[in-house]
């Protein structure tokens, strides 16, 4: 199925909000995120965290930018932030 782009930002939006550490690094308005603060701020995260945020920015940008790795994230993350994975797999979209 083919989700119109504004569809896909709120889908978007709302899988950030399941990552709230990671909200304030987007502009939805300017449809843009910060990617300079966030690589700043990407080592003083936990590695579950690093792995969550490389996922949301290959989301993004439909770039694999920051190196996710469906087998490190299927090893490190727990349950739930697996689940925003499988679910983005499931039912894929682009902003």
């Amino acid at each position: 199925m083919n989700k119109t782009a504004s569809q896909a930002v709120v889908e978007f939006d709302a899988m950030l909000k399941k990552l709230p550490f990671l909200l304030d690094y987007w502009d939805f308005q300017k449809m843009r995120y910060d990617a300079e603060r966030l690589k700043e701020d990407l080592g003083g995260w936990s590695h579950g965290e690093q792995i969550m945020a490389s996922f949301a920015v290959a989301v993004w940008s439909g770039k694999n930018e920051l190196g996710f790795d469906i087998i490190e994230a299927a090893s490190v993350l727990e349950a739930d932030w697996r689940e925003i994975v499988l679910e983005w797999f499931s039912r894929p979209f682009w902003p």
